[in-house]
């Protein structure tokens, strides 16, 4: 019997351990850069920008006129809330329709994902999400329909491929786009250091690079992985 209360112990403490690190990851000041409800991408511009604390399983933050407060939980996936907050009007209607969708996001977002960058991402089942970037780490670049040669961009990754056309020959061609309102459209070449995985919808930021007089077939870009923001595996 001590034995087995030894090792019960034992493994409640370690799942401790675990949820613990996972938040300690997450502890930091923050500040919101993008969100996207029903395919509507859009930036946080505004001079007073929304911002989210995390301290172990508290979180706290300013979501555009008010303020608000509650519990994170990372062990078993992600759970945030319930959440409270003053109650004070917004003058701007469109920060208010902000404020509601950053507080709705909060509190259904079942996913989240932190890159070495500093950004993290929490996702909700309908791939809506809302993007901070920690204080002080560099911040994302706007997507844009153009990327230039050596930059960075963020695109997404189709869960399937489709057949393209090489030369004179036929391929499998990943499809990109920029935000989920754009149609898909094909990528040749493909992205150094990417491993794709079909059925999984991608989010990443690859670095563009001008290539000095390409072969004929050959693209005149480069595209390399910098990291890999969010994946959403299909069901």
């Amino acid at each position: 019997m001590r034995i087995l209360q030894a090792t019960v112990l034992a493994a409640l403490l370690g799942a401790a351990s675990i949820g613990a690190q996972a938040r300690s990851l997450l502890d930091g000041d923050y500040q919101l850069e993008s969100w996207r409800v029903a395919g509507q991408l859009q930036q946080e511009k505004s001079q007073q920008p929304v911002t989210l604390k995390i301290d172990g399983n508290h979180v706290s933050g300013f979501s555009g006129c008010n303020r608000f407060m509650g519990q994170i939980q990372t062990l078993n996936g992600l759970k945030i809330g319930p959440l409270a907050g003053t109650r004070m009007a917004c003058v701007q209607p469109e920060v208010g329709v902000k404020e509601s969708d950053v507080l709705k996001l909060l509190d259904t977002s079942n996913q989240y994902q932190l890159d070495q960058q500093g950004h993290l991402v929490f996702m909700t089942a309908n791939d809506d999400r809302l993007v901070f970037a920690r204080k002080g780490a560099p911040a994302a670049k706007p997507v844009t329909q153009a990327a230039a040669a050596n930059d960075e961009r963020v695109i997404q990754i189709a869960p399937e491929t489709r057949t393209c056309s090489a030369g004179a020959g036929k391929m499998d061609c990943l499809q990109v786009r920029e935000s989920a309102d754009q149609p898909w459209t094909m990528l040749y070449g493909g992205i150094d250091g990417f491993n794709y995985q079909p059925g999984t919808l991608y989010t990443l930021r690859i670095k563009e690079t001008k290539v000095d007089n390409p072969p004929a077939d050959g693209s005149s870009i480069k595209r390399s992985l910098v990291s890999v923001l969010t994946t959403l595996v299909e069901q």
